[in-house]
């Protein structure tokens, strides 16, 4: 019988395994390659109630991935090693503080940098009728004629609409069409409001469906874009409101 020699179980390939799993950097590079939205807030607690926002996010759009306890500096320092990607990443960054709310949106490599402060904030939870849509369906994405007027709005969109759009092709995907996610630009603020379509029934066999309503579902914000960068790096001022003011 032959005596095997021992072996330590901590060896340095299991250190290092374990150690990028765990890693900031490891959960960004598999966003990377899976093309991922990803949604960070420096909440660390689910029970927070503020947590509920994230999570009607990720109902939303349920190919993204949800980052909680982050910090905004090291979070940005982090993305910045992967600017030089071909392929482009959603980034969603809720910042929540006492008294004010902040929403920080990118999308790498080429689009630039916006913070937007949140207000009127209601989930799903807080509304009577939480709807019966499928998870998986497909949206309709409406926006307001005021969007292509302006040259920020114009950036704002493309950063909405690519965070809300799913492919055809996605496994996961339904081919159904039971919800509305609107935006509307009112008094220099955007108005984010979801409904779910509700259908009558079909009388006759060729007769075809007909919309009798929308319900909404939530969630409901209310954003105020505050200012926006050229980049993830902050080179260029591109918009600062008049109205709002924020130490940055």
């Amino acid at each position: 019988m032959e005596i095997l020699p021992r072996t330590s179980s901590f060896s340095k390939n299991n250190f290092l395994n374990s150690f990028y799993r765990k890693n900031f950097l490891y959960l960004i590079q598999k966003s990377f390659k899976e093309k991922k939205p990803i949604i960070a807030s420096n909440i660390k607690k689910k029970k927070n109630s503020k947590f509920q926002i994230l999570k009607d996010f990720k109902k939303l759009t349920f190919h993204s991935k949800i980052l909680k306890g982050q910090k905004i500096k090291s979070f940005f320092k982090n993305f910045t090693f992967f600017v030089n990607f071909k392929k482009p990443q959603i980034i969603f960054f809720f910042e929540f503080k006492k008294k004010k709310n902040y929403l920080w949106i990118n999308r790498l490599p080429t689009d630039p940098l916006f913070c937007l402060s949140i207000q009127n904030i209601k989930s799903s939870a807080s509304f009577f009728f939480l709807g019966n849509r499928f998870k998986s369906a497909k949206p309709i994405i409406l926006f307001d004629s005021s969007f292509e007027k302006k040259p920020h709005l114009m950036m704002i969109k493309q950063i909405f609409q690519n965070f809300f759009f799913l492919k055809t092709k996605h496994r996961k995907i339904l081919p159904f069409v039971d919800h509305v996610i609107s935006f509307c630009n009112y008094q220099n603020k955007i108005w984010l409001r979801i409904f779910q379509i509700n259908f009558s029934r079909k009388e006759n066999i060729h007769s075809s469906y007909k919309i009798e309503h929308l319900i909404e579902i939530g969630p409901r914000l209310s954003l105020n874009p505050i200012r926006g960068w050229s980049d993830l790096k902050k080179n260029y001022l591109i918009y600062d409101s008049t109205v709002f003011k924020k130490k940055f």
